[in-house]
């Protein structure tokens, strides 16, 4: 336990002692235009670099596991199932409701069908009719202009 504890401290140790000289260094301006400029131009890319290199390797993985978790819990575990028995319901209730109905559709099919012919049968008398009527008065012109 107490080598445990004398390497943590020392893993501490190191661990904030290195970054912080870094840190101590004098930094080196620039001294003409051109020099700020590239100075500007590479803390712009390392910035863009350090915004895509976070964004690929830290939000999209976060994202995704989201995506993940939402679809395998939220939906597979708790929206689908609810859904299905509400839809499951629901149709044994409209399912009663077409079998009792089914017969009287049908019943009602028939007598429109029936009704249908009946109208169709009329009809076609009549233009039969007509068709005979127009050959009786063309054949009786013919025969009085003869």
């Amino acid at each position: 336990m107490k080598h445990r504890f004398l390497s943590l401290a020392l893993v501490l140790i190191i661990g904030i002692t290195i970054p912080a000289m870094s840190l101590a260094q004098e930094p080196k301006l620039p001294q003409t235009a051109d020099e700020a400029k590239e100075l500007g131009s590479r803390v712009g890319e390392d910035a863009l670099n350090t915004i895509k290199q976070a964004w690929e390797q830290d939000a999209l993985p976060i994202l995704f596991g989201m995506w993940t978790w939402s679809q395998g819990i939220l939906w597979d575990g708790l929206l689908y199932p609810l859904g299905k028995v509400l839809w499951d319901r629901a149709l044994g209730v409209f399912r009663g409701e077409v079998e009792k109905r089914s017969e009287i559709v049908e019943q009602e099919f028939e007598k429109k069908k029936e009704e249908l012919k009946e109208d169709l049968e009329r009809e076609a008398a009549k233009v039969k009719e007509n068709i005979w009527e127009r050959i009786q008065r063309i054949w009786n012109r013919e025969s009085q202009e003869n």
